[in-house]
């Protein structure tokens, strides 16, 4: 491959010029073996463009200050080589999410955005450390860079002599403990607005499922569904609970001067905006607050060409609840009662089961199905076999 022309498409802007628009220019050049997009830049630069500016350090892939789109994709350039661009176009952008200074260079801080959001995670160190570390390694690499060659940036610093001394330099770590899995996530969301790692209610989807009855993703198919087929599992006014993470809260008053709330609030599936009516506010707003975990009970506000939402009647911290199931003892139970106990189950268990069953006899346990269960047929079974035989408990 190598000998062959190829083009390379690079965005050029100046942010700070009234006059200069941002538009992509196209640079031809013949290819080398094991050519990166570093080198190519490098290249450009000393022999088509002087004025293109990117970012580098160590070209060593080391600190991630040449990270940029390639075609798309977010990439370290001194770690990507031409060669594996068949068609030997290759387009060049800046990192969207980070503040542009000109053409492919943007700000520094875009180290600690990228450590934050993962991208330096086979470093093997921890992310904490990165962001503890990541300035005085780009100083110290700098400062040798300034002190050996003045600054200049010239083929000469790409010989195998000079990429062995980069390998050589000793970085010192300020070693910190790994930060927690939630605040790793956080930083993950707010650096790229998604999680990547992980989901912070992925440890309690179980637990959500239990306990609510709505998703963000049922909700968002209730205006499609109708549309679709003229119904929904869902309608307007309907009672539901629903879980999730408080994104953000903004509050504002009535004309008639009461207080209410919009609440986002994001489960596995997206963001849910709750509102939130005063008499509701005074009894949850010590829990209103962003990154906290919370269970709203509520009716659905269903509005053709709005997104479905909630109307909060309570909302409560979300806590873990524990299993429960229903024991029967039927320890020295006579036949008659068995008989009888046998009947009851069977016509309260069916589709809409919402409790275990756990039968004992002696010292034996065993599982035996579910039941439906309510407080009148709890009641109802006790009578026929003993307040004491069966009641439901918690495991």
């Amino acid at each position: 491959m190598s000998g062959r022309m190829i083009t390379i498409r690079a965005l050029k802007y100046d942010p700070q010029s009234a006059v200069y628009k941002p538009h992509f220019k196209e640079y031809k050049l013949e290819e080398t073996d094991s050519m990166t997009i570093f080198i190519a830049l490098t290249m450009i630069r000393e022999t088509q463009d002087a004025n293109l500016s990117f970012d580098f350090v160590c070209r060593a892939g080391i600190c991630g200050s040449c990270a940029m789109m390639i075609n798309g994709q977010p990439k370290l350039a001194c770690r990507t080589l031409t060669k594996d661009y068949e068609e030997g176009i290759i387009t060049l952008a800046p990192l969207p999410a980070f503040k542009l200074i000109k053409d492919l260079s943007v700000n520094k801080k875009c180290v600690e955005s990228l450590t934050k959001a993962g991208a330096f995670d086979n470093f093997e160190q921890t992310r904490s450390t990165l962001i503890a570390s990541y300035e005085t390694i780009i100083d110290t690499i700098s400062n040798s860079d300034k002190k050996s060659f003045d600054g200049q940036v010239s083929m000469f610093d790409l010989t195998p002599v000079e990429n062995k001394k980069i390998d050589e330099i000793k970085y010192n770590y300020t070693i910190l403990p790994e930060y927690t899995e939630k605040e790793m996530l956080f930083m993950e969301k707010e650096m790229l607005g998604i999680y990547i790692s992980g989901h912070p209610l992925e440890k309690i989807k179980s637990q959500i499922e239990l306990q609510t009855t709505i998703n963000t993703y049922q909700m968002k198919k209730i205006n499609s569904d109708i549309e679709e087929t003229g119904m929904s599992e869902f309608e307007d006014n309907q009672f539901v609970k629903y879980a999730g993470i408080v994104t953000s809260v903004k509050k504002k008053y009535t004309k008639t001067n009461k207080l209410m709330a919009f609440i986002t609030v994001e489960d596995m599936y997206g963001p849910t905006e709750v509102i939130v009516f005063e008499n509701c506010y005074q009894n949850c707003a010590n829990i209103l607050v962003e990154d906290s975990i919370i269970l709203v009970e509520g009716r659905l506000s269903v509005r053709e060409d709005e997104d479905t939402k909630i109307v909060a009647r309570d909302i409560k911290e979300f806590g873990i609840q524990k299993k429960k199931i229903l024991s029967i003892n039927i320890t020295e139970l006579d036949e008659e009662s068995k008989n009888k106990l046998r009947g009851a189950i069977k016509f309260f268990c069916g589709d809409k089961n919402n409790m275990p069953i756990q039968i004992i006899n002696g010292d034996k346990k065993d599982l035996a199905g579910g039941i439906y269960i309510t407080d009148t047929i709890l009641s109802e079974l006790q009578e026929l076999i003993g307040k004491e035989r069966i009641k439901i408990e918690e495991i």
